[in-house]
């Protein structure tokens, strides 16, 4: 089995990981794992709420950009964290169902400013997709 994601480099004010999935939609959940993995301990949120969110680009490079920023969005305006996500995409459209709960000062890691372009990729392989993301901490 392939691994979800992993953590690249500790930058001064930058966090960056690589993230795996055999579908762009496999990709981009673990994307958003490893995005809350950096605000949270996420192997301690609990699946007791959930919000929806949507992101669309013109290629899927802009729909992972732009799908992350919702992310990160969500966790300010909703004050949860995330610990799964399911998601569905329809064109230059993804919707996503982010399952959670409340964001718990005991269980919160960095606060995530934004994402930023530097390292920024998306990459299809003979595996499938692999995203490489940099967040501004």
């Amino acid at each position: 089995m392939q691994k979800e994601y992993e953590y690249l480099k500790d930058l001064t004010s930058d966090v960056a990981f690589k993230a795996y999935g055999n579908t762009f939609e496999e990709m981009l959940r673990n994307s958003g794992k490893a995005l809350i993995g950096i605000m949270c301990e996420i192997e301690n949120v609990k699946d007791k709420k959930s919000i929806t969110t949507s992101a669309e680009g013109e290629d899927e490079k802009e729909i992972l950009f732009n799908f992350l920023q919702a992310l990160i969005a969500e966790v300010e305006l909703n004050e949860m964290f995330f610990c799964e996500f399911e998601i569905k995409r329809e064109g230059d459209k993804v919707s996503a169902i982010c399952f959670g709960d409340d964001a718990k000062p005991e269980i919160s890691r960095t606060h995530v400013k934004a994402l930023t372009n530097y390292l920024f990729n998306l990459e299809r392989t003979k595996k499938g997709y692999v995203s490489t993301v940099t967040v501004d901490i």
